[in-house]
């Protein structure tokens, strides 16, 4: 019987594999480290708005807070977030639409309309589906009036519906617009 022969001797890693392994290491990393970077700018850009930012109500069914956050000068920017109070605050005082985020803890914002002297609005009973539209279409049923430095609901008429807010001090009137007929 002849003897095995003996196993060959174990080699370590030679010093440029560990270089190579070191550098993926860190590659790897830096490159997780950018994409949860990345990824928490997103979610603050899209997931949660702050104040001075617009949005567009999709959905405050109570079960689902759905909102796009849009250009303030877009057409679709119905509302402004005045206030992100901490959780469990109110909004400050005003006619503010509370919408409830859904995120741990729960927080709100106090919406107030974003509108320019002038503007008109249809739907306004519904905050999912306000939208500003040209004066003389059908749809048009409130022109807006704004009253700056002025936070009172009476300064609109008798058959106006108001909506003071805080910051910065301000009214808004809605005036319904002359009921209008297709052509």
């Amino acid at each position: 019987m002849y003897p095995h022969p003996p196993p060959p001797p174990k080699r370590g890693l030679g010093a440029g594999a560990k270089v190579g392994i070191a550098i993926g290491t860190v590659a790897l990393t830096v490159g997780l480290t950018a994409m949860a970077v990345v990824f928490a700018l997103e979610m603050k850009r899209v997931g949660s708005p702050e104040v001075s930012d617009c949005v567009r109500i999709l959905d405050d069914s109570g079960e689902r807070s759905e909102f796009s956050t849009v250009d303030c000068d877009d057409d679709a920017a119905i509302y402004r977030v005045e206030a992100k109070p901490e959780p469990g605050m109110p909004c400050p005082d005003g006619d503010y639409v509370e919408f409830e985020l859904l995120e741990k803890p729960v927080r709100s914002l106090c919406l107030a309309l974003n509108v320019s002297d002038g503007d008109c609005l249809s739907e306004i009973t519904d905050t999912t589906r306000t939208t500003k539209v040209a004066c003389g279409e059908v749809r048009a049923e409130s022109r807006v009036t704004v009253h700056r430095d002025v936070q009172a609901r009476d300064v609109c008429g008798p058959k106006e519906t108001g909506f003071a807010y805080l910051r910065p001090a301000r009214t808004v009137c809605l005036t319904p617009t002359p009921p209008k007929t297709r052509v």
